[in-house]
C-alpha cells in the first residue's frame, strides 16, 4: 500500500502528509493533557499519554520505512536498444532493463558481468535525450603450442603447416585481443538510435571490428555497417579464452543492410543484404574476379524461456572476369541450423549444423580460399561443397566458475585438379576453466586440440593457455 501511494502520489508529499499528522496528534495530546490536569482526570490523563506515545513510535517506524524504501528504490533506466541474441556464454537470461552500453558478447569473458549491472562510462548530453559511453576491456593471454609455430592468440586448425612446416612447438603472451569501443544512443518520438564502433589490436594494430548504426521502431529495426553476419548463430559459439574459432562455425563480419522483424513474441525474422566477395577460391594464379550482386541472408528465430532454434540461410554469386572475355561462375548457397537447450540452471547443450556449397570465407575449419576450385585454362569454375558441426556443453560449477567443453568440425570436397597438401578437414576441440574472482574480472586456464587432414597426411597441435581479462 505504502508503495502505491508513494508511486501515485510522490515519495514527498505522502511524508510530508505523514509528518503533519504527527505533529497534529502531539499537539492534540498536549492540549488533552492541559485540560484533563485542570479537571483532575489523572487516571485518563496517564491512558492518553500512554496511547499517543504508541501511535508517535508507530509514526516514527513508518516514517523509517519509507527512507528505507527510498534508498533502496533505483532510479528509471534509461530505455536502450532491444538486445542482440544472448551469446551461449550466459547460463541465465538478460535483466529486463539492459544497461546503456552493450558490447559485442563474442570472445568476451565479462558479459554476463556488465549485463547484470550498470556499466560505468555513460554520459547524457545536457538538453538533449542523447547518451554517450566509452567500452572495452584489456585481456592478456599466455599460452604454448606443441607444434604450431606461428605464435598467433587466434588458433585456426585450417592453418597447420600453411605458412611453416609446424612441426616444432612455440610459446608467446599476447594483449592483441585487448579492445576499445564507442557507444552513442539517441531517442527521437518511439524511434531509437544506436551509433556503435568498436576495435581491438589484433596484429598489433589498430583493427576496426565492429562499426554500424541501428534504428529501431515498432515496425523493428534496421542496422546497417560492419557487424556479424547474419548468416552466423551468435548464441551457438562456445566460450573461449579467445575468440571462438570452433571448426564447422560460420564466423563473419563484414558490411551488411539488415532488416529485423518480430513475428510473435518469440519469433523474429531477419534478412540482409551483405558485402560480396569473389576472392574467396582456389586457383594456381591470380585471376580477376566480379561482385555484380550482394550476398543474400535470411533467418528465422525461434526464442524459449530455456532454448533457441536458429534457421538461416544464404545464397551467393562467384564470378571470374578476365579481361576480353565473357565472364563465368558459379552460385554458392548454405543452410544453418543452430540450438541450444538449457538442462537446469547449470548445465546448457548446443548444436550447430552447415551444409552448402561455395561457403568459403563464411566457415571457420576451412580455408579462406575454399568457395571454389578454379581453372582459368579450361575455364571451369566448381562451388566446393562444405559441412560444418559444432557441438558444446557448458557447466556452472558455481556463482564465480564455469567450464565449457566442445569440439567442432569441418570439411570441404577436393577438386581432383589440387594437390595432395590441399585441405580436406579440420578438428578443433576445447575445455577450459574459468571464474570471475571480482567484478570485471575472470581468469582461466583452457586446453586447444587442433588436427588439420589434407588429401594425403595431416598434422595437429595441442595449445595450453592461460589468460585473465579486466573489465
Amino acid at each position: 500500500m505504502m508503495l502505491h501511494l508513494t508511486e501515485v502520489c510522490g515519495r514527498e508529499v505522502v511524508n510530508r502528509t505523514i509528518r503533519r499528522c504527527a505533529y497534529f496528534l502531539l499537539a492534540a495530546w498536549a492540549a488533552t493533557s492541559a485540560l484533563l490536569a485542570q479537571g483532575g482526570a489523572s487516571a485518563e490523563l496517564a491512558q492518553l499519554k500512554q496511547e499517543a506515545q504508541q501511535q508517535r513510535a508507530a509514526l516514527d517506524r513508518l516514517l523509517a520505512r519509507i527512507e528505507a524504501l527510498e534508498a533502496r528504490t533505483p532510479t528509471a533506466p534509461v530505455p536502450a536498444t532491444p538486445p542482440e541474441p544472448v551469446s551461449a556464454t550466459q547460463t541465465v537470461p538478460a535483466p529486463a532493463s539492459e544497461p546503456l552500453v552493450q558490447r559485442d558478447s563474442v570472445g568476451d569473458l565479462n558479459t554476463a558481468q556488465v549485463l547484470a549491472g550498470e556499466f560505468p562510462g555513460a554520459i547524457s548530453l545536457p538538453g538533449k535525450d542523447v547518451s554517450l559511453g566509452i567500452t572495452g576491456f584489456v585481456k592478456t593471454i599466455v599460452f604454448h603450442d606443441s607444434d604450431s609455430e606461428t605464435r598467433s592468440v587466434i588458433f585456426l586448425p585450417a592453418l597447420l603447416g600453411a605458412s611453416r612446416d609446424d612441426r616444432n612447438g612455440a610459446s608467446a603472451i599476447s594483449s592483441e585481443l585487448t579492445r576499445l569501443g564507442f557507444d552513442a544512443r539517441a531517442r527521437l518520438g518511439t524511434s531509437r538510435f544506436r551509433a556503435y564502433i568498436e576495435y581491438d589490436l589484433f596484429g598489433n594494430t589498430l583493427n576496426w571490428r565492429h562499426g554500424y548504426l541501428t534504428w529501431d521502431d515498432r515496425w523493428g529495426q534496421i542496422l546497417a555497417g560492419k557487424y556479424w553476419s547474419n548468416f552466423m548463430d551468435l548464441q551457438t559459439l562456445p566460450e573461449g579464452l579467445s575468440e571462438p574459432t570452433a571448426s564447422g562455425a560460420i564466423f563473419a563480419r563484414q558490411g551488411q543492410f539488415r532488416f529485423t522483424r518480430p513475428l510473435s513474441k518469440r519469433l523474429s525474422w531477419a534478412t540482409s543484404f551483405e558485402d560480396p566477395a569473389s576472392s574467396d577460391i582456389t586457383v594456381a594464379a591470380p585471376v580477376k574476379t566480379r561482385t555484380a550482386f550482394p550476398d543474400i541472408t535470411t533467418a528465422f528465430t525461434l526464442r524459449g524461456e530455456t532454448s533457441h532454434l536458429r534457421i538461416g540461410g544464404l545464397v551467393r554469386r562467384i564470378t571470374i572476369d578476365p579481361d576480353g572475355q565473357p565472364n563465368y561462375g558459379a552460385t554458392g548457397w548454405g543452410v544453418n541450423v543452430g540450438t541450444h537447450f538449457d538442462l537446469g540452471s547449470r548445465d546448457r547443450l548446443v548444436f550447430a549444423g552447415v551444409y552448402g556449397k561455395g561457403l568459403g570465407r563464411y566457415l571457420l575449419g576451412i580455408l579462406p580460399t575454399g568457395g571454389a576450385f578454379v581453372d582459368e585454362q579450361s575455364r571451369y569454375i566448381a562451388a566446393r561443397p562444405s559441412f560444418g558441426l559444432v557441438s558444446t556443453v557448458r557447466h556452472q560449477w558455481n556463482k564465480p566458475c564455469r567450464s565449457t567443453v566442445g569440439v567442432g568440425y569441418a570439411s570441404v570436397e577436393t577438386d581432383r585438379l589440387q594437390p595432395d597438401t590441399a585441405l580436406r578437414a579440420s578438428l578443433y576441440g576445447l575445455a577450459n576453466y574459468m571464474c570471475t574472482v571480482s567484478r570485471f574480472v575472470t581468469i582461466g586456464g583452457e586446453y586447444t586440440y587442433g588436427r588439420r587432414w589434407n588429401k594425403a597426411g595431416g598434422q595437429d597441435n595441442n595449445r595450453f593457455a592461460f589468460g585473465m581479462q579486466l573489465f
